[in-house]
């Protein structure tokens, strides 16, 4: 960890190890597994008058370390699993409002155990403001996958695949008591 002034950076390695014993009821299989996973996660933020900038980035090297049904499997990078996924989000804050963009992205990961189909990866632009109408009540604005970014957030079997959320917005009034 560092700290000093308006600057923090944040380094954290990681070693997991899990189990699962489970039923897929979309493949109709019992599943009986040790998974090992290892890694670096980074974080940082860093401040200048309104101005912020936080970020963060996960580094995973993960496996099938067992696998009681489907030997066959171990060694594999378990499914949905990217090597890296990352967050920017830039925002300003002035005297009664705030104003920023996050970016949320992936790299490629196996749609599946046996890691023959790829689900691409991707990166997903948000805005968000919110202008604060008194000390207690405030007016927000977001906008979530801003340019409707065609995204897998799982694929099955037979390849059918399902889509993350496509562009959407809201407005939030907010009062705190």
């Amino acid at each position: 960890k560092y700290r000093h002034n308006d600057l923090s950076l944040f380094a954290t390695l990681f070693q997991a190890e899990t189990e699962e014993q489970n039923f897929e009821a979309t493949t109709q299989r019992f599943l009986d597994r040790v998974y090992k996973a290892h890694g670096l996660e980074l974080e940082a933020s860093w401040y200048l008058g309104g101005f912020s900038l936080t970020g963060g980035a996960t580094w995973t090297d993960a496996e099938i370390s067992r696998d009681e049904i489907t030997p066959e499997l171990v060694g594999n990078t378990p499914r949905r699993q990217a090597t890296w996924i990352y967050q920017l989000t830039p925002s300003y804050m002035g005297e009664r409002y705030t104003v920023g963009v996050n970016f949320i992205g992936t790299t490629d990961a196996y749609a599946q155990d046996n890691n023959q189909l790829v689900m691409p990866g991707f990166v997903q632009t948000n805005l968000f403001a919110t202008y604060y109408l008194t000390d207690s009540l405030s007016l927000g604005f977001s906008v979530n996958n801003l340019f409707d970014k065609h995204y897998y957030s799982q694929l099955g079997m037979y390849n059918q695949g399902y889509w993350g959320a496509p562009r959407n917005a809201s407005v939030t009034l907010r009062y705190i008591f």
